[in-house]
């Protein structure tokens, strides 16, 4: 049985990384409304809005991380994601 892909996310504020993990998924929102973002996902940069991110890791939990403003970049299967800006 082959694994399902994974990719490398970080989630940072002012004060220090919050996260940092190899996750399946990320849901966020931003002015267009909900989003995910998936491995193997094309180049992305985005805003993102108040509100709840959602990563599903790779070791099967979920983090749900209330956030206030930020920025998603998803480059090369690795999401950073700066809040509290």
């Amino acid at each position: 049985m082959s694994q399902k892909p994974t990719f490398h996310i970080r989630v940072i504020n002012a004060e220090k990384t919050l996260l940092d993990v190899q996750a399946f998924s990320i849901s966020a929102m931003n002015r267009k409304g909900k989003f995910d973002v998936l491995p193997n996902h094309s180049p992305f940069i985005c805003v993102l809005s108040n509100g709840d991110l959602i990563i599903r890791r790779e070791d099967k939990k979920i983090e749900q991380i209330n956030i206030q403003r930020g920025i998603l970049k998803f480059v090369n299967n690795e999401a950073v994601v700066l809040t509290g800006l």
